[in-house]
């Protein structure tokens, strides 16, 4: 059993060191032959050949669960057409807002889309800026704000921002439009905190 978990990590870090992710009927064919192999050879009697096979099965495994959450990671996206344009969310403050020179700034549960109806990721990295910029972790909020897809630096041996926010699940950034230039966009907070283990302790840390 040992061996057996050591080789589907081993085949999710082989996964992620491949160039690019193999398609997803790929991902999801290996998958279920691995899984029909598996049932097969935990079928078997114990042997040399049953520890070698149930080993390449692990592997395979572990390969194909690791594309197809990648996958699933990478369809929460932004389209490149609603790349700064004027949407209206609700959703949660969930994370602790980092103070900015002028503003801040915070990781945005999306709970709903209001207007218009198009696809935004379920979390956001947002930066609210003026006088009137002040949220706390764990308030829900209507926002009107101008998202674009992830982008980041890529020098080599440098800081990997858009890998930073993928670990996150943060897949897409932007600012919040508030003030005189963006009519009908006053942010308006719903609820002074949403009591859920994960905002209750960003909360916490808010206190402190």
């Amino acid at each position: 059993m040992i061996a057996a978990l050591a080789a589907f990590v081993a085949g999710a870090w082989l996964l992620q060191q491949q160039a690019e992710l193999p398609a997803v009927g790929v991902a999801a064919t290996l998958a279920a032959l691995s899984a029909a192999a598996l049932l097969r050879v935990l079928a078997e009697r114990d042997s040399a050949w049953r520890r070698v096979a149930l080993v390449l099965v692990a592997i395979a495994l572990g390969a194909s669960y690791a594309a197809l959450r990648a996958h699933l990671r990478l369809a929460d996206e932004l389209a490149p057409a609603d790349e700064g344009r004027d949407v209206r969310i609700r959703g949660v403050v969930s994370s602790l807002p980092a103070q900015l020179e002028r503003g801040v700034r915070f990781e945005f549960d999306v709970e709903a889309v209001l207007a218009p109806p198009i696809r935004v990721p379920a979390r956001v990295l947002l930066a609210w800026y003026g006088a009137d910029a002040s949220v706390r972790a764990g308030e829900r909020w209507e926002l009107t704000v101008r998202l674009r897809r992830p982008h980041g630096a890529a020098n080599p041996g440098g800081f990997d921002l858009e890998a930073w926010l993928l670990e996150r699940g943060v897949r897409a950034t932007g600012y919040v439009r508030a003030g005189r230039a963006a009519a009908g966009a006053v942010p308006m907070r719903i609820d002074p905190m949403v009591w859920r283990p994960g905002y209750a302790v960003e909360r916490a840390r808010d206190v402190l």
